[in-house]
């Protein structure tokens, strides 16, 4: 099998136009070029087609920089600095945009050596490039057993002391079991959760760009729940600590935070299933799939919100006379709290927006059904409030909801719910001029004909207006202008 894999792979990367130029360039400048990692692993498990940009780094035994300068400079692509200390480079190619090109030098004195330094066993692999330039067969560098971890989907350490060196990695592990459908190894588990505290010296950005792409994932709620019980995810958010253990009330069967892994599965669950129809389903993927900061969706940001809407919860806990449980106001310093989450992740402000917007609101769906107050104008006000946002509310307010299966929690409750819900979602996608009427008058207007200057009652005024609108009770502009005129007259302004 490993000699079909390798027949394959020498002709795919002798058909790579840029790699053939490396090789002449290699033939003026002579270094010891391979090609390893990350892009053989995946040829091996024939996950070629599933990318967009094919990324192949490469190691070089010497002088990196002025190679990679020179490869550049015939390529007519843009050379980024990646790691200076470590004299990483990156190679865009303008005139190919289908492969991303990365450069290190050696970590060591050879191939093997630098093999021996990286992080697990199955990205420890290496292809000489003279076996593509004298085409010949291509031999596999292995020193590890990377493919046998390969073909027995496995994810292993190269050393015992790999995340004592680079802490980061104890996360990559499951970034790859993630992506990969691979199991971690017991050793490198255990090694993982003995490592764990070192976490706490990984930059914010290092870490935002593994959880990103471990909850990107259809299902990250089996990786995340297995991070939280070796002890991993409590070291990035420490904030954990104080949700364990807090018991609600008789609507829920769970404690705060095993509530809150919860409603991330059964966000998980809701987004993969049958429960919303066909072409709201549809939109919905598109919702989440926009990209809010860089390479980061919408979809990041919406699953910390669901993992932290109930963060607030441990600071406001009381009990009642009547012995009830209630926890007043914590859905506001659950908002306040998550900026902890927004500092420690790094994230961008649009990202800290959404995130503490979630958090912040997280209530206001299930509000509507608890007062059946299905009218225009509270459909309206919801919208209103959650802007953009309003769909995400939607759908965490719907996990949130399957998430609580308490002794008073009923069938019959999460039905209602869901089909108001669901509601909500129709209206969003296909009835525009309920989420954001079409105004019949500006603000400028307004101060014109009540002759009042700029202030808050111009923006209270033109809510009226909005829900006069959803309303039916006003369908021109002369009937706003006589609207706008009769509530300043009778002081009727006191809007949401």
């Amino acid at each position: 099998m490993e000699k079909d894999k390798l027949v394959n792979l020498h002709n795919y990367l002798a058909n790579i136009s840029p790699l053939r130029d490396l090789l002449i360039l290699k033939e003026k400048f002579p270094v010891e070029i391979f090609v390893v990692g990350g892009f053989i692993r995946d040829f091996i498990l024939e996950r070629m087609e599933s990318k967009e940009m094919i990324e192949i780094d490469f190691a070089i035994n010497r002088e990196v920089d002025k190679f990679v300068h020179l490869f550049a400079q015939q390529e007519k692509g843009h050379l980024v600095l990646l790691d200076e200390e470590n004299k990483t480079f990156r190679v865009i190619l303008e005139k190919d945009n289908l492969y991303q090109f990365d450069f290190s030098q050696f970590r060591s004195a050879n191939i093997e050596g630098d093999l021996y330094a990286r992080d697990f066993t199955i990205n420890a692999l290496a292809i000489d490039l003279e076996g593509v330039r004298n085409q010949k067969f291509l031999k596999l560098i292995d020193p590890t057993d990377g493919f046998k971890d390969i073909e027995r989907k496995v994810i292993r350490v190269v050393s015992p002391y790999s995340f004592q060196e680079d802490p980061l990695r104890i996360i990559r592990a499951f970034t790859f079991s993630q992506e990969l459908g691979f199991a971690i190894e017991p050793l490198t588990e255990n090694l993982a959760k003995e490592n764990a505290q070192r976490l706490s010296e990984v930059a914010g950005e290092r870490l935002t760009e593994q959880l990103f792409r471990i909850l990107e994932g259809k299902f990250s709620y089996k990786t995340i729940n297995r991070m939280d019980a070796l002890g991993i995810l409590e070291i990035i958010f420490p904030m954990i600590k104080e949700m364990r253990g807090i018991e609600q009330g008789p609507y829920h069967h769970l404690d705060v935070w095993k509530h809150s892994l919860e409603t991330l599965k059964e966000l998980e669950i809701l987004l993969c299933g049958s429960t919303i129809p066909a072409p709201v389903d549809k939109k919905i993927g598109d919702y989440l799939n926009e990209k809010i900061a860089g390479v980061r969706t919408r979809l990041f940001t919406v699953k910390l919100a669901a993992l932290f809407h109930d963060l607030g919860k441990p600071r406001t806990k009381e009990i009642t006379p009547e012995g009830k449980v209630r926890f007043l106001g914590h859905e506001k310093i659950g908002a306040d709290l998550s900026l902890e989450i927004v500092e420690r992740l790094k994230l961008s402000s649009h990202e800290k927006n959404i995130l503490t917007k979630l958090i912040q609101l997280h209530l206001r769906p299930g509000y509507l059904v608890e007062t059946k107050d299905v009218s225009p104008r509270a459909k309206l006000r919801f919208f209103r409030a959650g802007e953009e946002e309003s769909v995400a509310l939607i759908l965490i307010a719907l996990a949130d909801k399957f998430a609580t299966r308490g002794p008073l929690t009923f069938l019959e409750d999460h039905q209602e719910f869901r089909e108001y819900l669901l509601h909500l979602l129709q209206v969003y996608f296909y009835e525009k001029e309920l989420v954001k009427p079409p105004r019949l008058l500006n603000g400028n207007e307004i101060m014109q004909i009540l002759s009042i200057p700029p202030g808050p009652l111009v923006g209270k005024i033109l809510k009226c207006l909005e829900e006069a609108q959803v309303e039916k009770k006003i369908g021109n502009k002369k009937e706003a202008e006589e609207f706008v005129k009769e509530i300043f007259k009778k002081g009727l302004t006191g809007s949401e």
